[in-house]
Protein backbone atom coordinates (compact mmCIF):
# COMPACT_ATOMS: atom_id res chain seq x y z
CA UNK A 1 0.00 0.00 0.00
CA UNK A 2 1.24 3.10 -0.90
CA UNK A 3 2.27 6.96 0.44
CA UNK A 4 1.31 10.19 0.13
CA UNK A 5 3.72 13.17 -0.09
CA UNK A 6 6.92 12.47 0.58
CA UNK A 7 5.74 10.13 3.12
CA UNK A 8 7.54 10.13 6.35
CA UNK A 9 4.73 7.29 8.47
CA UNK A 10 2.40 4.43 7.44
CA UNK A 11 -1.08 5.37 6.80
CA UNK A 12 -2.36 2.45 9.45
CA UNK A 13 -6.03 3.38 8.77
CA UNK A 14 -5.86 2.35 5.14
CA UNK A 15 -4.20 -0.63 5.86
CA UNK A 16 -6.48 -1.98 8.25
CA UNK A 17 -9.05 -1.33 5.78
CA UNK A 18 -7.58 -4.25 3.67
CA UNK A 19 -7.21 -6.41 6.33
CA UNK A 20 -10.99 -6.15 7.06
CA UNK A 21 -11.61 -7.28 3.41
CA UNK A 22 -9.18 -9.94 4.08
CA UNK A 23 -6.05 -9.24 2.28
CA UNK A 24 -2.26 -9.26 4.55
CA UNK A 25 -0.87 -5.83 3.78
CA UNK A 26 1.91 -4.15 4.24
CA UNK A 27 3.36 -0.29 3.87
CA UNK A 28 6.34 1.80 4.64
CA UNK A 29 7.70 5.31 5.50
CA UNK A 30 10.59 4.85 3.04
CA UNK A 31 12.86 4.93 5.63
CA UNK A 32 12.18 8.39 7.54
CA UNK A 33 9.71 9.77 9.70
CA UNK A 34 8.23 13.41 9.33
CA UNK A 35 7.66 15.96 11.78
CA UNK A 36 4.07 18.12 11.72
CA UNK A 37 0.59 16.90 10.31
CA UNK A 38 -0.21 17.59 6.55
CA UNK A 39 2.12 19.35 4.09
CA UNK A 40 4.56 21.71 5.65
CA UNK A 41 7.64 23.41 5.01
CA UNK A 42 9.93 20.01 6.60
CA UNK A 43 8.13 17.52 4.51
CA UNK A 44 11.42 16.88 2.63
CA UNK A 45 14.17 17.90 5.21
CA UNK A 46 15.00 14.15 5.86
CA UNK A 47 16.55 14.19 2.42
CA UNK A 48 19.25 17.03 2.72
CA UNK A 49 22.69 15.66 2.71
CA UNK A 50 21.51 12.35 2.71
CA UNK A 51 20.89 10.84 -0.36
CA UNK A 52 20.59 7.17 0.94
CA UNK A 53 17.57 8.75 2.12
CA UNK A 54 16.13 9.76 -1.52
CA UNK A 55 17.64 6.13 -2.43
CA UNK A 56 15.07 4.89 0.22
CA UNK A 57 12.41 7.47 -0.67
CA UNK A 58 12.55 7.04 -4.29
CA UNK A 59 12.38 3.03 -5.05
CA UNK A 60 14.48 1.20 -2.31
CA UNK A 61 12.57 1.15 0.48
CA UNK A 62 8.79 -0.18 -0.95
CA UNK A 63 11.24 -3.02 -2.54
CA UNK A 64 12.48 -3.87 0.67
CA UNK A 65 9.42 -3.77 2.32
CA UNK A 66 7.73 -6.29 -0.35
CA UNK A 67 10.06 -8.58 -0.10
CA UNK A 68 10.42 -8.69 3.48
CA UNK A 69 6.00 -8.90 3.43
CA UNK A 70 6.39 -11.89 1.69
CA UNK A 71 8.83 -13.50 3.97
CA UNK A 72 6.43 -12.66 7.37
CA UNK A 73 3.55 -13.95 5.63
CA UNK A 74 5.45 -16.97 4.74
CA UNK A 75 6.46 -17.80 7.44
CA UNK A 76 2.93 -17.01 9.05
CA UNK A 77 0.72 -19.32 7.07
CA UNK A 78 3.45 -21.49 6.35
CA UNK A 79 3.25 -21.48 2.60
CA UNK A 80 4.05 -18.97 -0.06
CA UNK A 81 1.97 -16.13 -1.22
CA UNK A 82 0.40 -17.01 -4.21
CA UNK A 83 -0.55 -13.35 -5.74
CA UNK A 84 0.24 -9.53 -4.48
CA UNK A 85 -1.10 -6.57 -5.56
CA UNK A 86 -0.45 -3.27 -5.03
CA UNK A 87 -2.52 0.12 -4.62
CA UNK A 88 -1.66 4.02 -4.21
CA UNK A 89 -2.90 6.79 -4.95
CA UNK A 90 -0.33 10.41 -5.59
CA UNK A 91 3.12 8.89 -4.20
CA UNK A 92 1.50 5.88 -4.14
CA UNK A 93 1.16 5.61 -7.85
CA UNK A 94 4.15 6.67 -8.67
CA UNK A 95 5.51 4.01 -6.26
CA UNK A 96 3.57 1.20 -7.97
CA UNK A 97 4.90 2.34 -11.75
CA UNK A 98 8.23 2.72 -9.90
CA UNK A 99 7.56 -0.90 -8.98
CA UNK A 100 6.62 -2.44 -12.30
CA UNK A 101 9.55 -0.31 -13.63
CA UNK A 102 11.97 -1.75 -11.39
CA UNK A 103 11.36 -5.29 -9.56
CA UNK A 104 8.48 -6.24 -12.41
CA UNK A 105 8.61 -9.48 -10.10
CA UNK A 106 6.79 -7.87 -7.04
CA UNK A 107 3.35 -7.61 -7.87
CA UNK A 108 0.51 -9.38 -10.04
CA UNK A 109 -1.00 -6.42 -10.32
CA UNK A 110 -0.81 -2.67 -9.63
CA UNK A 111 -3.51 -0.01 -9.42
CA UNK A 112 -2.25 3.17 -10.02
CA UNK A 113 -3.55 6.46 -8.81
CA UNK A 114 -2.79 10.11 -10.07
CA UNK A 115 0.53 9.73 -10.04
CA UNK A 116 3.19 12.56 -10.18
CA UNK A 117 4.76 10.26 -12.08
CA UNK A 118 8.36 12.91 -12.90
CA UNK A 119 9.19 14.97 -9.68
CA UNK A 120 11.65 16.62 -11.05
CA UNK A 121 9.49 18.54 -13.37
CA UNK A 122 6.24 17.97 -11.00
CA UNK A 123 7.72 20.03 -8.14
CA UNK A 124 9.22 22.72 -10.20
CA UNK A 125 5.91 22.74 -12.02
CA UNK A 126 4.19 23.48 -8.46
CA UNK A 127 6.50 26.26 -7.55
CA UNK A 128 5.43 28.05 -10.24
CA UNK A 129 1.78 27.85 -10.14
CA UNK A 130 2.45 29.53 -6.64
CA UNK A 131 5.28 32.43 -8.40
CA UNK A 132 2.28 33.15 -10.60
CA UNK A 133 -0.08 34.81 -7.90
CA UNK A 134 2.85 36.68 -6.13
CA UNK A 135 4.29 38.80 -8.61
CA UNK A 136 2.13 41.44 -7.25
CA UNK A 137 -0.92 41.92 -6.07
CA UNK A 138 -2.63 42.61 -8.97
CA UNK A 139 -1.65 38.56 -10.16
CA UNK A 140 -3.28 37.29 -6.68
CA UNK A 141 -6.17 34.52 -7.72
CA UNK A 142 -9.05 34.73 -4.80
CA UNK A 143 -11.51 32.39 -4.45
CA UNK A 144 -14.32 34.92 -5.80
CA UNK A 145 -11.64 35.34 -8.87
CA UNK A 146 -11.38 31.48 -9.10
CA UNK A 147 -15.66 30.91 -8.80
CA UNK A 148 -15.60 33.65 -11.38
CA UNK A 149 -13.28 31.46 -13.76
CA UNK A 150 -14.54 28.27 -12.97
CA UNK A 151 -18.31 29.80 -14.08
CA UNK A 152 -17.23 31.07 -16.94
CA UNK A 153 -15.23 28.01 -18.40
CA UNK A 154 -18.42 25.59 -17.81
CA UNK A 155 -20.97 28.40 -19.89
CA UNK A 156 -18.12 28.35 -22.63
CA UNK A 157 -17.54 24.42 -22.99
CA UNK A 158 -19.51 22.44 -20.71
CA UNK A 159 -21.89 21.33 -23.76
CA UNK A 160 -18.67 20.51 -25.53
CA UNK A 161 -19.78 16.57 -24.92
CA UNK A 162 -23.45 17.28 -26.14
CA UNK A 163 -24.59 17.18 -22.49
CA UNK A 164 -25.33 20.13 -20.13
CA UNK A 165 -24.22 18.51 -16.93
CA UNK A 166 -22.01 21.31 -15.44
CA UNK A 167 -19.06 19.15 -15.96
CA UNK A 168 -16.38 18.63 -18.51
CA UNK A 169 -15.70 15.67 -20.51
CA UNK A 170 -12.75 15.92 -21.45
CA UNK A 171 -11.23 19.54 -20.41
CA UNK A 172 -8.15 19.21 -23.87
CA UNK A 173 -11.69 20.52 -26.14
CA UNK A 174 -11.73 23.06 -23.86
CA UNK A 175 -10.04 26.44 -24.67
CA UNK A 176 -11.38 29.29 -23.26
CA UNK A 177 -9.15 32.00 -22.73
CA UNK A 178 -9.30 33.71 -19.04
CA UNK A 179 -8.60 36.65 -21.33
CA UNK A 180 -11.96 37.07 -21.88
CA UNK A 181 -12.93 38.09 -18.33
CA UNK A 182 -10.42 40.53 -18.55
CA UNK A 183 -11.42 43.99 -17.07
CA UNK A 184 -12.39 47.23 -19.07
CA UNK A 185 -10.64 50.55 -18.08
CA UNK A 186 -13.35 51.75 -15.87
CA UNK A 187 -14.76 47.93 -14.99
CA UNK A 188 -14.90 47.02 -11.15
CA UNK A 189 -12.99 44.08 -10.64
CA UNK A 190 -15.46 42.33 -8.87
CA UNK A 191 -17.03 40.91 -11.59
CA UNK A 192 -14.07 40.51 -14.01
CA UNK A 193 -9.87 39.40 -13.93
CA UNK A 194 -7.88 42.08 -13.61
CA UNK A 195 -4.72 42.02 -16.27
CA UNK A 196 -2.83 40.18 -13.76
CA UNK A 197 -5.28 37.63 -12.50
CA UNK A 198 -5.87 36.89 -16.44
CA UNK A 199 -1.87 35.99 -16.97
CA UNK A 200 -1.72 34.15 -13.67
CA UNK A 201 -4.46 32.01 -14.73
CA UNK A 202 -2.94 31.71 -18.06
CA UNK A 203 0.39 30.54 -17.19
CA UNK A 204 -1.23 28.05 -14.59
CA UNK A 205 -3.18 26.34 -17.36
CA UNK A 206 -0.24 26.46 -19.39
CA UNK A 207 1.88 24.90 -17.21
CA UNK A 208 5.79 25.35 -16.64
CA UNK A 209 7.36 26.05 -19.67
CA UNK A 210 11.43 27.01 -20.79
CA UNK A 211 12.16 30.28 -20.17
CA UNK A 212 13.30 31.17 -23.10
CA UNK A 213 12.08 28.78 -25.69
CA UNK A 214 8.59 28.28 -24.33
CA UNK A 215 8.49 24.57 -24.43
CA UNK A 216 6.10 22.90 -22.40
CA UNK A 217 8.21 21.73 -19.10
CA UNK A 218 5.21 20.61 -16.91
CA UNK A 219 1.44 20.45 -18.25
CA UNK A 220 -0.46 22.75 -16.15
CA UNK A 221 -4.17 22.60 -14.42
CA UNK A 222 -7.16 21.42 -16.64
CA UNK A 223 -10.02 23.79 -17.36
CA UNK A 224 -12.55 23.05 -14.87
CA UNK A 225 -10.46 22.63 -12.00
CA UNK A 226 -10.24 25.98 -10.89
CA UNK A 227 -12.56 25.46 -7.62
CA UNK A 228 -9.56 23.48 -6.26
CA UNK A 229 -6.56 26.14 -7.12
CA UNK A 230 -6.23 27.30 -3.66
CA UNK A 231 -4.38 24.09 -3.24
CA UNK A 232 -1.14 25.05 -5.57
CA UNK A 233 -0.79 28.35 -3.54
CA UNK A 234 -2.43 27.79 0.51
CA UNK A 235 -2.56 30.96 2.10
CA UNK A 236 -1.55 32.86 -0.97
CA UNK A 237 2.13 31.71 -0.85
CA UNK A 238 4.00 28.96 -2.97
CA UNK A 239 2.76 25.53 -1.69
CA UNK A 240 5.23 24.55 1.58
CA UNK A 241 6.12 21.06 0.11
CA UNK A 242 7.51 22.86 -3.31
CA UNK A 243 9.54 24.92 -1.16
CA UNK A 244 10.66 22.63 1.06
CA UNK A 245 11.57 20.53 -2.11
CA UNK A 246 13.66 23.54 -3.75
CA UNK A 247 15.47 23.28 -0.27
CA UNK A 248 16.12 20.39 0.49
CA UNK A 249 16.59 18.92 -2.81
CA UNK A 250 17.19 21.37 -5.53
CA UNK A 251 19.25 24.10 -3.85
CA UNK A 252 20.23 22.09 -0.87
CA UNK A 253 19.82 25.13 0.94
CA UNK A 254 17.45 25.28 4.32
CA UNK A 255 17.49 28.90 4.35
CA UNK A 256 16.56 29.67 0.75
CA UNK A 257 13.96 32.18 0.01
CA UNK A 258 11.58 31.33 -2.70
CA UNK A 259 11.16 35.42 -2.74
CA UNK A 260 14.44 35.45 -4.28
CA UNK A 261 14.09 32.75 -7.00
CA UNK A 262 12.71 33.17 -11.02
CA UNK A 263 12.74 30.72 -13.45
CA UNK A 264 13.55 33.49 -16.07
CA UNK A 265 16.65 33.89 -14.31
CA UNK A 266 19.35 31.95 -16.64
CA UNK A 267 21.37 31.06 -13.53
CA UNK A 268 18.06 29.69 -11.33
CA UNK A 269 16.50 27.92 -14.72
CA UNK A 270 20.12 26.14 -14.54
CA UNK A 271 20.16 25.08 -10.74
CA UNK A 272 16.86 23.09 -11.60
CA UNK A 273 18.46 21.27 -14.59
CA UNK A 274 21.45 20.41 -12.57
CA UNK A 275 19.57 19.27 -9.76
CA UNK A 276 17.68 17.22 -12.41
CA UNK A 277 20.06 14.92 -13.77
CA UNK A 278 21.11 14.24 -9.79
CA UNK A 279 17.32 13.49 -8.82
CA UNK A 280 16.49 11.33 -11.98
CA UNK A 281 16.20 8.21 -9.75
CA UNK A 282 12.79 9.94 -8.59
CA UNK A 283 11.36 9.76 -11.54
CA UNK A 284 8.94 6.27 -12.89
CA UNK A 285 8.92 7.41 -16.62
CA UNK A 286 10.34 4.57 -17.94
CA UNK A 287 7.75 3.50 -20.69
CA UNK A 288 9.90 -0.24 -20.54
CA UNK A 289 7.46 -2.56 -19.04
CA UNK A 290 8.30 -5.58 -20.90
CA UNK A 291 9.60 -7.63 -18.11
CA UNK A 292 5.81 -6.61 -15.72
CA UNK A 293 4.11 -7.54 -19.16
CA UNK A 294 6.00 -10.90 -19.43
CA UNK A 295 5.09 -12.16 -16.32
CA UNK A 296 1.99 -11.32 -16.21
CA UNK A 297 0.99 -8.21 -14.48
CA UNK A 298 -1.65 -5.97 -14.75
CA UNK A 299 -1.79 -2.21 -14.09
CA UNK A 300 -4.90 -0.09 -13.89
CA UNK A 301 -4.21 3.49 -13.83
CA UNK A 302 -6.84 5.92 -13.09
CA UNK A 303 -6.50 10.24 -13.10
CA UNK A 304 -9.17 12.86 -12.24
CA UNK A 305 -9.62 15.32 -14.97
CA UNK A 306 -10.23 17.89 -11.91
CA UNK A 307 -7.11 17.02 -9.91
CA UNK A 308 -5.30 20.78 -10.25
CA UNK A 309 -2.05 19.41 -8.64
CA UNK A 310 -1.37 16.66 -10.60
CA UNK A 311 -2.37 17.21 -14.05
CA UNK A 312 -4.19 14.40 -15.55
CA UNK A 313 -2.10 15.23 -18.51
CA UNK A 314 0.98 13.61 -16.99
CA UNK A 315 -0.98 10.69 -16.72
CA UNK A 316 -1.52 10.99 -20.44
CA UNK A 317 1.79 11.59 -21.49
CA UNK A 318 3.21 8.53 -20.11
CA UNK A 319 0.80 6.08 -21.13
CA UNK A 320 1.66 7.71 -24.88
CA UNK A 321 5.21 7.05 -23.56
CA UNK A 322 4.16 3.10 -23.24
CA UNK A 323 2.36 3.05 -26.71
CA UNK A 324 5.80 4.77 -28.69
CA UNK A 325 7.80 1.93 -26.64
CA UNK A 326 5.93 -0.80 -27.76
CA UNK A 327 5.29 0.61 -31.36
CA UNK A 328 7.98 -1.62 -32.58
CA UNK A 329 6.60 -4.88 -34.33
CA UNK A 330 2.97 -3.31 -35.04
CA UNK A 331 1.66 -1.82 -37.88
CA UNK A 332 -0.01 0.97 -36.60
CA UNK A 333 -1.41 2.72 -33.68
CA UNK A 334 -4.32 0.30 -33.34
CA UNK A 335 -2.72 -2.66 -32.89
CA UNK A 336 0.09 -1.26 -30.34
CA UNK A 337 -2.85 -0.32 -28.45
CA UNK A 338 -4.42 -3.44 -28.55
CA UNK A 339 -1.42 -4.89 -27.16
CA UNK A 340 -0.62 -2.80 -24.21
CA UNK A 341 -4.27 -2.74 -23.11
CA UNK A 342 -3.86 -6.40 -22.75
CA UNK A 343 -2.01 -5.50 -19.56
CA UNK A 344 -2.34 -1.98 -19.17
CA UNK A 345 -5.38 0.66 -18.83
CA UNK A 346 -5.79 4.27 -18.47
CA UNK A 347 -9.03 5.41 -16.99
CA UNK A 348 -9.72 9.07 -16.48
CA UNK A 349 -13.23 10.33 -14.58
CA UNK A 350 -14.84 13.55 -13.76
CA UNK A 351 -15.28 15.06 -10.88
CA UNK A 352 -17.77 17.57 -9.80
CA UNK A 353 -16.39 20.56 -7.46
CA UNK A 354 -18.35 21.05 -4.22
CA UNK A 355 -18.87 24.25 -2.16
CA UNK A 356 -15.83 25.06 -0.12
CA UNK A 357 -13.82 22.01 -1.67
CA UNK A 358 -10.36 20.97 -0.80
CA UNK A 359 -8.35 18.44 -2.41
CA UNK A 360 -10.08 15.97 0.18
CA UNK A 361 -13.45 17.00 -0.65
CA UNK A 362 -15.30 16.53 -4.33
CA UNK A 363 -17.48 13.91 -5.61
CA UNK A 364 -17.40 12.11 -8.78
CA UNK A 365 -20.31 12.39 -11.02
CA UNK A 366 -19.45 9.13 -12.54
CA UNK A 367 -17.71 7.05 -10.06
CA UNK A 368 -16.84 5.98 -6.80
CA UNK A 369 -13.24 7.07 -5.61
CA UNK A 370 -11.12 4.15 -6.72
CA UNK A 371 -10.46 2.48 -2.82
CA UNK A 372 -13.95 2.78 -2.08
CA UNK A 373 -16.14 -0.21 -2.64
CA UNK A 374 -17.56 0.54 -5.75
CA UNK A 375 -15.34 2.42 -8.59
CA UNK A 376 -16.75 2.83 -12.86
CA UNK A 377 -16.05 6.19 -15.02
CA UNK A 378 -17.43 7.84 -17.58
CA UNK A 379 -18.59 5.77 -20.49
CA UNK A 380 -16.82 2.41 -18.21
CA UNK A 381 -19.02 0.34 -16.08
CA UNK A 382 -18.70 -2.35 -13.54
CA UNK A 383 -17.99 -5.13 -14.77
CA UNK A 384 -20.02 -7.08 -12.68
CA UNK A 385 -21.07 -7.38 -9.14
CA UNK A 386 -18.35 -9.47 -8.00
CA UNK A 387 -15.99 -7.12 -9.74
CA UNK A 388 -16.54 -3.23 -7.86
CA UNK A 389 -13.21 -1.72 -7.46
CA UNK A 390 -9.63 -1.72 -9.41
CA UNK A 391 -8.60 -4.26 -7.01
CA UNK A 392 -11.10 -6.97 -7.12
CA UNK A 393 -10.92 -6.40 -10.77
CA UNK A 394 -7.62 -7.02 -10.53
CA UNK A 395 -7.68 -10.01 -8.06
CA UNK A 396 -10.71 -11.95 -8.63
CA UNK A 397 -10.16 -12.98 -12.40
CA UNK A 398 -6.28 -13.69 -11.43
CA UNK A 399 -6.98 -15.90 -8.37
CA UNK A 400 -9.97 -17.92 -10.69
CA UNK A 401 -7.50 -17.69 -13.99
CA UNK A 402 -10.43 -16.64 -15.40
CA UNK A 403 -9.11 -14.89 -18.71
CA UNK A 404 -12.65 -13.66 -20.21
CA UNK A 405 -13.08 -11.29 -17.47
CA UNK A 406 -9.07 -10.50 -16.96
CA UNK A 407 -8.80 -6.57 -16.33
CA UNK A 408 -7.41 -6.50 -20.47
CA UNK A 409 -11.00 -7.00 -21.09
CA UNK A 410 -12.64 -4.30 -18.81
CA UNK A 411 -13.85 -1.76 -20.78
CA UNK A 412 -12.14 1.94 -20.60
CA UNK A 413 -12.53 5.41 -20.27
CA UNK A 414 -9.11 5.93 -22.33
Amino acid sequence: MGNVGFAGSVIYTQLSSWLRRGYATGSTDTGHRTSGNGPNIDAVSFALGHPERVTDFAYRAVHEMTVASKALATSFYGTPVQHSYWTGESTGGRQGLMEAQRFPADYDGIVVGAPPINLTRYWPGQLDAGLAVNIDADHNLTTSALSLLHAAVITACDRNDGVADGLLEDPRTCTFDPSALKCASNQVSAGCLTTGQVEAARRIYDGWKHPITGARLFPGSTRGSEPFWGNLFPGGSPHPVAISYFRNLVLEDATWNWETFDFRSPADYEAVLKSESRLVGLNATNPDLRAFRRRGGKILHWHGWSDERVSPQSSIDYYESVLEFFAAGHRDRGSTLRHVQSFYRLFRHRERPMPGATDLVRTCSTCRRPWNSGWSTANHRKVSSRHTSPVASLTAPILRGDAAERPDNISKNG
